[in-house]
C-alpha cells in the first residue's frame, strides 16, 4: 500500500490506495480524477477550516476523495452515502481510528444528537427531494452552533451565454457533434439531470441560501468557486465530452488540466458564477 501524504497536499488531493501498485503510484502523484472538485477543493477546505479536536460528517462522500483530506485535519471524519460500494473504500494506514464509512438508505441517520462539529454537503442538496427532512436530520446531528458547508453547481454559465449569442466554437461542436449536440442550453440542462441523477434543475444563487435559513441555519458567508477561467473551461470540457461520448463526468488528463486550469487562474479577476459555495452555523440552542 502506498500511503498518502499524512498533510493536505493539492496536487494529490483526495489519493486512496487501493493495492494496485502502478495505479497507486499513478494516484498518489496526481491526485483524485474530478476536475471541477479538484479546483473547488482549497475552497472547499478553507470554508471547512477544521481545528484538531472536531468531528466531522461528509454527506455523499462517493469515493471519499474528500473525506479522506478531512480526516488528515480532524479528530474524526466520517464519509456517509447511499452507494455500497463506500463499504469497500480503503483506509490508509495513517488514518485508521480517525476515518470511517457508513452506507445509508434513507433521509433518517443513525447517528447521535449533538455529535460533530461540522458538516459537509457537497452536490446533495440537489440530489434530493425532501431537503427540509434532510437539514433536520443534518441540525440534529450538529452540536448546537455547529457549522454546515454546502456545495453546489448552478449551472454552466459559460455554455448558456453561448447559445445565447449562438457563438463560433458552438457552431464548430454542432457541426463535429451532431447526433448528441442539445438544441438549446435548457436542453442540456436537462440532459445532464439525466445523467447525474439530479432531483432539480440548477436553481438560482438564492436557493439554497432560502433554503438553510428556513431550516434554522445562519448563513454567514456565500461565495463561488473556483476562478471564471478554470470554471468556464471545466463547462466547455464537460459539454464537449457530453456531446462526444453521452458521459459528464471529466477523467481524462485531469491532473495536466487540473495544473493548467490553476495556471490560468491566476489572471481571473473573477470567480466562476457556477459553483456556489455557502458557510452556515446551526441555530440550535444548547
Amino acid at each position: 500500500m502506498i500511503n498518502p501524504s499524512k498533510r493536505i497536499s493539492y496536487f494529490s488531493f483526495g489519493y486512496i490506495p487501493d493495492n494496485r501498485f502502478f495505479r497507486d503510484l499513478f494516484f498518489r502523484l496526481t491526485g483524485y480524477p474530478n476536475l471541477i472538485k479538484r479546483l473547488q477543493a482549497k475552497d472547499i477546505i478553507n470554508a471547512l477550516d477544521i481545528q484538531l479536536d472536531q468531528k466531522v460528517i461528509d454527506f455523499g462522500c462517493g469515493s471519499g476523495y474528500i473525506t479522506v483530506e478531512i480526516a488528515k485535519q480532524a479528530d474524526e471524519a466520517l464519509g456517509i452515502d447511499i452507494n455500497p460500494e463506500i463499504a469497500n473504500n480503503v483506509i490508509p494506514e495513517a488514518l485508521k481510528g480517525k476515518l470511517k464509512y457508513q452506507v445509508i438508505d434513507g433521509r433518517t441517520l443513525d447517528m447521535l444528537d449533538n455529535y460533530f462539529d461540522i458538516a459537509l454537503c457537497s452536490e446533495v442538496l440537489m440530489m434530493i427531494s425532501e431537503p427540509d427532512q434532510f437539514l433536520s436530520e443534518v441540525k440534529r446531528i450538529l452540536k448546537p452552533g455547529g457549522k454546515l458547508v454546502v456545495v453546489n453547481g448552478l449551472g454552466h454559465p459559460a455554455i448558456e451565454k453561448a447559445y445565447s449569442n449562438n457563438t463560433i466554437l458552438l457552431k464548430i461542436a454542432r457541426l463535429l457533434y451532431p447526433k448528441r449536440f442539445p438544441k438549446t442550453y435548457n436542453e442540456y440542462v436537462q440532459n445532464l439531470r439525466g445523467v447525474f441523477e439530479t432531483a432539480f434543475e440548477f436553481p438560482k444563487a438564492d436557493y439554497y441560501i432560502d433554503l438553510l435559513q428556513k431550516n434554522e441555519f445562519k448563513v454567514i458567508k456565500e461565495f463561488r468557486s473556483p476562478g471564471k477561467i478554470s470554471g468556464d473551461l471545466s463547462s466547455w470540457n464537460q459539454f464537449f465530452l457530453y456531446i462526444k461520448t453521452g458521459k459528464g463526468i471529466v477523467t481524462n488528463f485531469v491532473f495536466a488540466k487540473y495544473l493548467l486550469f490553476s495556471i490560468l487562474d491566476n489572471f481571473s479577476k473573477n470567480k466562476y458564477e457556477g459553483g456556489q459555495v455557502i458557510i452556515s452555523y446551526s441555530e440550535k440552542l444548547a
